[in-house]
C-alpha cells in the first residue's frame, strides 16, 4: 500500500504544464463542453534492505485512461471534471507475490487485487470536480461521498479522502503572473500529508527550455525537476528521509489549444529509514508517461509500452478533441 501512496504522490504533480512562446503570459484555456482523453503510465521499481535477506526487489505498473470534462465558468474558476475510463495495474512482489488489477475484466479480483480493488473501481465509477483559475489555482475539489468511503476504507491507511484532496488541489501546475523567457524557472511546492509517511512536501522547479516543433505544429517544451522530502523527519516512529539521485523529464505544451500534449519524468530516490541508529536505504525508480489521446484512439493497456509522449504521432490536433 505503501508503494501506492508513493506513485501517487508522484502522481499528482505530473499531470499538467502548460507553456506559451518565450515572452508570453502562460495561461489555461478552457472552453465549455470540450472532453480531452489522456493515457497516465507508471512504472515503479523497488529495492529494499531486507538485512539478513539482502535485497528485496517489487516492481509496480499503473495505467489509467481518463477522460478531461470542461462544464460552464462560474467567475474566475471553471469547473473541470476527471473521470477514471479504466484502470489496470499489475505488481510483482518477492517469494512469487503479486496482483493484476484490471477494472474491465469480467471476472472479480481475488488475493491481493482484491484488497485495491474498492478503491480503484470507486474511482472508476465517480468523478472529482476541479474549480481552476486560468493560472491553474485549484481553489475547490469535490469528492463523491462513496469515493470518500473506498479511500478512508483502504487496509493500512495507504490513502485518505484529505491526502487525495491535497494531490488534487495540486494536479494542474499555477503559472507566474510574468511571462517567461527562455531559460526561465520558477517553483511549486506540493504538501501532502501522508497516513503511514507522515507531512511530505515536493518542490517541483520548471525550466522553459523554448518552442519546437512536433507533428508540424509548435509545442512548447519544459524540464521539470522534483526533489521529495519529508517536512519532519523526525515526528514519525521511523525517521525516513528521501534523497533523490536523479530526476530529468520533459513536458510538452500545445500553447494555442491551452492544453497538455505530454509529459514524462524519470526519478530515482533513496528512501532512508533510520532504525535504532542504523540506516536502511531502499532505492525506488519511478517513471510517470501522459499523454493526450487522438480523437478515436483506443490505447493498448494490456502492457503495451505508451511512451510516446515527444512522438509526433503523439501530437492530439486540438480541433479534433471535442465533446
Amino acid at each position: 500500500m505503501r508503494t501506492i501512496a508513493l506513485a501517487a504522490v508522484t502522481t499528482a504533480v505530473v499531470l499538467s504544464a502548460p507553456l506559451a512562446d518565450a515572452g508570453e503570459t502562460l495561461r489555461w484555456k478552457w472552453a465549455p463542453g470540450e472532453s480531452s482523453r489522456l493515457v497516465m503510465q507508471q512504472t515503479m521499481n523497488m529495492t529494499m534492505n531486507g538485512g539478513p535477506m539482502g535485497k528485496i526487489n517489487s516492481s509496480t505498473d499503473q495505467t489509467m485512461l481518463m477522460t478531461w470534462t470542461v462544464g460552464d465558468s462560474a467567475g474566475d474558476a471553471t469547473p473541470v471534471s476527471q473521470s477514471m475510463d479504466r484502470i489496470v495495474m499489475t505488481m510483482d512482489g518477492p517469494m512469487g507475490q503479486g496482483f493484476t488489477y484490471d477494472s474491465a475484466a469480467a471476472e472479480a479480483p481475488v488475493g491481493m487485487a482484491a484488497m485495491v480493488a474498492p478503491m480503484f473501481d470507486a474511482l472508476v465509477k465517480a468523478d472529482i470536480t476541479l474549480a481552476v483559475s486560468p493560472r491553474g489555482e485549484v481553489s475547490e475539489v469535490t469528492l463523491p461521498d462513496e469515493l470518500k468511503d473506498a479511500f478512508n476504507r483502504v487496509p493500512g491507511g495507504a490513502m485518505s479522502t484529505d491526502m487525495v484532496t491535497q494531490l488534487t488541489q495540486q494536479s494542474l501546475l499555477k503559472f507566474p503572473e510574468q511571462p517567461l523567457e527562455v531559460g526561465d524557472t520558477w517553483t511549486e511546492t506540493t504538501k501532502v500529508s501522508s497516513p503511514q509517511m507522515g507531512a511530505m512536501q515536493i518542490n517541483v522547479t520548471y525550466r522553459y527550455d523554448g518552442q519546437r516543433e512536433v507533428g508540424g505544429r509548435p509545442v512548447a517544451a519544459i524540464t521539470p525537476s522534483l526533489p521529495m522530502q519529508v517536512a519532519d523527519p523526525n515526528a514519525q516512529a521511523m525517521p525516513v528521509t528521501f534523497e533523490t539521485r536523479a530526476s530529468s523529464g520533459e513536458i510538452l505544451f500545445d500553447n494555442e489549444a491551452g492544453r497538455l500534449i505530454s509529459s514524462r519524468i524519470d526519478q530515482t530516490t533513496d528512501v532512508v529509514v533510520s532504525v535504532q541508529g542504523n540506516e536502511m536505504r531502499n532505492e525506488i525508480a519511478q517513471t510517470t508517461v501522459v499523454r493526450l489521446l487522438k480523437e478515436g484512439e483506443t490505447p493498448d493497456l494490456d502492457g503495451a509500452d505508451n511512451d510516446e509522449a515527444a512522438d509526433e504521432a503523439s501530437l492530439a490536433d486540438p480541433a479534433m478533441v471535442t465533446p
